[in-house]
């Protein structure tokens, strides 16, 4: 199944029922200047690409640079890889600067001569995607004792311990994830941390290299205003003590919450962020049925967007209105919830929802779910839907609230 299908059936389960109403439409082409704030379009470092595709739910940017191009699926990710730009730039500066450059020349990285073979790829130790991007460090470091080192591999493995921590430390001074997909940012984090490692570089001496380099990249795209802060800082593993600590004091199966700690379908930061949406929900019922939802993914983008959803309805719960319970939806494929109020709400962090014949059979087919029966329902997004979509979906009783949350009209930083 394609990606388009999949968050498609994150609406509903998709079944093959004629249209009723009017005919389908096609996903639209829209303009970067309309979705994002001016500021966004452009910069010293990168170009968004005018032209903007959508797959009938979220939109599909491409970004230029001389660093390299990347895509990005969803405005939210585009954000964050625009941001991404400006910390690659700073990390470029470091590269360049004269502490940097001396630390090369005097050959302080054969110190770490040969650690990097303990890892197939530099992006492979921090992705933890299933999209392609690689797996987590923590699994590469644990296959590493599967027997007794010798000295020289132990050695090797402190190299790739230290070298991850000093990454983790310059991620969080840049305000980037350091488990960011994006493989330029994540090339150019390498460079920077396997030198300032091997040289011992201080972390203060580096950012002095480039004035202003701390605390000049910031993102504020990945979590809502209610959710907790993350420091990812923290070691992977620490990380995973720390999400389970806290989804133990919640009614989650054990199975399934292992399960979910130990996915390779999320980050240890996307892992971070659904633990802290599920913690600020506090006493909402059905919050195993949430993660057991989150479990239902096979692409980097569809778990970027489940985690996004739990921080809106997060955001819901506690900005707008009390959730009682959340309820699956027929398959298990959606994630609604029911308000105090008894108002069905699906929150979800789209771009833009066009009337599609996917998109519009899945609701269609939803009619029949017994949960709805004489009850209001809210779609609660992110972006906008097409006039015939609000059209389509106020016919079935719909109530489409656009701009949603956090989310403003437009995108700003």
């Amino acid at each position: 199944m394609n990606r388009t299908a999949l968050l498609s059936a994150g609406l509903s389960i998709l079944l093959a029922l004629p249209a009723t109403a009017a005919d389908f439409e096609t996903a639209p082409t829209l303009q970067a200047s309309d979705v994002l704030a001016a500021e966004l379009l452009s910069s010293d470092n990168h170009q968004v690409e005018p032209a903007v595709t959508s797959d009938g739910l979220l939109n599909h940017y491409t970004i230029h640079s001389s660093y390299g191009d990347v895509t990005a699926v969803s405005t939210a990710t585009a954000i964050e890889r625009i941001h991404e730009y400006g910390a690659i730039a700073k990390l470029e500066a470091m590269k360049n600067s004269k502490v940097f450059t001396s630390a090369v020349k005097s050959g302080a990285l054969k110190v770490v001569d040969g650690a990097k073979n303990l890892v197939t790829s530099p992006i492979k130790t921090v992705s933890g995607t299933v999209s392609g991007v690689a797996k987590m460090f923590q699994r590469v470091g644990n296959s590493a004792f599967s027997r007794t080192p010798a000295d020289s591999e132990d050695g090797r493995l402190k190299a790739v311990f230290g070298y991850t921590a000093v990454k983790r430390e310059y991620a969080a001074k840049l305000g980037v994830d350091p488990y960011s997909d994006n493989p330029i940012l994540q090339q150019h984090l390498d460079d920077v941390a396997w030198t300032a490692f091997a040289g011992g570089i201080a972390t203060t001496v580096a950012f002095s290299a480039v004035p202003g380099a701390a605390g000049a990249v910031t993102t504020t795209t990945r979590t809502t205003s209610t959710a907790l802060k993350a420091d990812l800082r923290l070691a992977p593993l620490d990380l995973e003590k720390r999400n389970r600590d806290i989804l133990s004091g919640m009614d989650i199966n054990e199975e399934i919450r292992e399960t979910f700690l130990k996915s390779e379908a999320y980050t240890p930061a996307l892992k971070t962020y659904i633990t802290n949406s599920l913690s600020s929900l506090g006493s909402v019922a059905g919050r195993q049925d949430a993660l057991m939802t989150a479990l239902l993914t096979d692409a980097h983008d569809v778990a970027d967007y489940r985690q996004r959803q739990l921080a809106l309805y997060a955001d819901y719960h506690v900005r707008q209105a009390p959730l009682s319970r959340f309820v699956r939806a027929r398959g298990g494929s959606a994630l609604l919830a029911e308000s105090s109020a008894g108002e069905i709400i699906l929150a979800a962090p789209m771009d833009h929802v066009s009337w599609t014949s996917d998109i519009g059979r899945a609701f269609l087919a939803e009619q029949f779910n017994p949960i709805f029966s004489e009850r209001k329902k809210v779609l609660w997004i992110t972006g906008s839907a097409s006039p015939l979509a609000r059209q389509e979906l106020a016919a079935l009783g719909w109530k489409v609230v656009e701009n949603a949350g956090a989310a403003a009209d437009k995108a700003t930083p």
